[in-house]
């Protein structure tokens, strides 16, 4: 993208929508942000496009999320999704934008129109609600066993008043996983009956606090998949 449009068929110009910019989201990371800088270092002339300007993939995600907004076009919660998988190799960059999600008041007052039409617990992978949103940071925890980050996502979610779904519980797993303390993923399973104590261990190791945010209506069942991803 030059100048945020394109043209039709007939010439004419046209705004990108947000499933335009999403679609640009979802193919940035930070190998396809080096190969692009590799050619273009071979040229004489620098573009100017976003990945020319840029050193950096989250820079990158920031300026399309800014182009947004001073465009006027909505984000979703697709949009934030894309956006902190782009920038999957460093949970900071996974906050920050988190953070940036919260903060966008046109986001939050979407996701409270779609709750309130939906009535139910969001589920999984539904492309709606913070939740999706903080899954995909908490994927990005996972994926280092960087737990410190999921400690903060959980805390974001405290903050915006959204709850844990079975998705969020089973990358919580992996991160505790990934630094192989077998004794916190027990206390997550059993956390998931109702048990304060097994709840306490995790506050006290890794301030990571589940039974306080999990609805009591929808506390997940320990399904196989959980239990997939603690084995």
């Amino acid at each position: 993208e030059h100048d945020g449009s394109v043209e039709d068929g007939g010439g004419a110009s046209v705004s990108p929508d947000t499933v335009s910019y999403n679609t640009v989201l979802s193919v940035l990371d930070d190998s396809s942000f080096a190969a692009v800088k590799e050619s273009q270092a071979d040229k004489t002339k620098r573009g100017s496009s976003r990945l020319a300007r840029h050193a950096d993939i989250s820079d990158v995600v920031m300026d399309v999320l800014d182009s947004m907004e001073a465009r006027g076009v909505p984000r979703d919660a697709v949009t934030y999704y894309n956006s902190i998988l782009a920038c999957r190799s460093r949970s900071e960059d996974a906050l920050a934008i988190l953070r940036r999600s919260l903060s966008d008041s046109d986001f939050m007052q979407m996701v409270s129109s779609s709750n309130e039409l939906d009535g139910a617990q969001l589920k999984g992978r539904a492309a709606t609600g913070v939740v999706f949103v903080a899954n995909a940071a908490l994927s990005v925890a996972a994926a280092s066993g960087d737990v410190y980050a999921a400690s903060e996502v959980l805390s974001m979610l405290s903050a915006a008043n959204s709850k844990l779904n079975a998705e969020s519980i089973k990358h919580i797993i992996r991160t505790l996983g990934k630094i192989n303390d077998c004794e916190a993923i027990l206390a997550v399973l059993i956390c998931l009956k109702g048990q304060s104590s097994a709840n306490d261990i995790l506050k006290e190791r890794y301030s990571i606090d589940i039974l306080s945010n999990l609805s009591e209506k929808s506390i997940p069942m320990v399904e196989e998949e959980i239990y997939s991803a603690a084995i």
